[in-house]
């Protein structure tokens, strides 16, 4: 079927776009868009704008390109049903925040499905039946506090997220769901640090029940009562807050970082004196707390040391 002719039943609602458990953007606007972009280069409403500068007068531009994206509309989708699709919809496609595959539109026969993936050690399309991180639970690191525990925006002793090698690769993605668990898990096993994602929120604060073994980390909030307390948050007092120039939160052991090169770095630094042995850092960032929105992660003690 023809490019034209799936965009003109996707503008009516007689095909449709399925996601197949991804979480993107709505894609159908920017397909229409893209969509009316072509029809209106093939009727020449970029003419006399392809070569402004004149560096290929010889070239018959404005034909040309009309001809082009004439083609684009009258390029033909064959149905995939077993194999790789010929032909993969353009535009090329959507980037999932769960998954962080970076993913294409082939035509299914009764609209677009974005269920294709370009294997890169592979280098072959295939297909993905659903988003692995379609049912994310809370992750939960674990680190160990022998001195003191210290919040932060970031640690600068430990800027590294992961390996090298590995920091541009879908695993590591700090814009998907999938690479901030595995930020999280990598920065705790090999750094002794607990990170949560934050997102632009201005200021978190940290909040510890009486005997501060149990905690929560919370975007802004409006005001604090004459006690210091948070009104969703009851009996729990705020022990202090940070930035978040950078959108996140970390929390390590002082004895394990320089607290004064720390200190350099960032204007606000909540020290505090807890039980010592194993803390718990859950992250609410991508899946949220019962509690509301406001909630970014909860920290916990787990068990002492000897």
């Amino acid at each position: 079927m023809k490019f034209s002719d799936i965009c003109e039943r996707l503008k009516t609602g007689e095909f449709t776009v399925n996601n197949c458990g991804h979480k993107v953007n709505d894609p159908l606007p920017y397909i229409l868009g893209n969509y009316e972009k072509v029809i209106a280069n093939a009727n020449g409403a970029n003419d006399g704008n392809w070569d402004k500068e004149g560096k290929y007068p010889d070239k018959n531009w404005d034909a040309d390109m009309r001809e082009y994206y004439q083609r684009e509309l009258d390029m033909d989708y064959p149905i995939s049903v077993s194999g790789m699709p010929e032909y993969l919809f353009r535009p090329d496609g959507k980037k999932c925040f769960c998954c962080g595959e970076d993913l294409k539109f082939p035509f299914n026969g009764k609209g677009l499905s974005l269920n294709v993936r370009y294997n890169d050690k592979a280098n072959h399309f295939e297909f993905l039946d659903s988003c692995e991180c379609a049912n994310l639970t809370p992750l939960t690191v674990d680190i160990d506090i022998t001195d003191k525990l210290v919040l932060a925006n970031w640690m600068p002793d430990y800027r590294e997220d992961t390996y090298e090698d590995e920091k541009y690769s879908r695993e590591y993605d700090l814009n998907s769901a999938f690479g901030r668990r595995n930020i999280a898990i990598w920065k705790a096993q090999h750094q002794n640090v607990g990170y949560t994602q934050t997102g632009s929120c201005g200021s978190v604060y940290i909040w510890l029940n009486k005997d501060k073994t149990q905690g929560f980390l919370t975007s802004y909030v409006d005001e604090l009562d004459e006690k210091n307390s948070c009104p969703f948050l009851k009996g729990y007092k705020n022990v202090g807050m940070t930035d978040v120039a950078v959108w996140r939160v970390e929390m390590a052991d002082t004895a394990k970082i320089n607290l004064e090169t720390l200190k350099q770095k960032h204007s606000v630094v909540v020290v505090v004196k807890v039980p010592k042995g194993k803390w718990a850092l859950t992250s609410y960032y991508d899946i949220k707390h019962k509690l509301g929105p406001d909630i970014l992660a909860e920290i916990k003690y787990c068990e002492g040391r000897d």
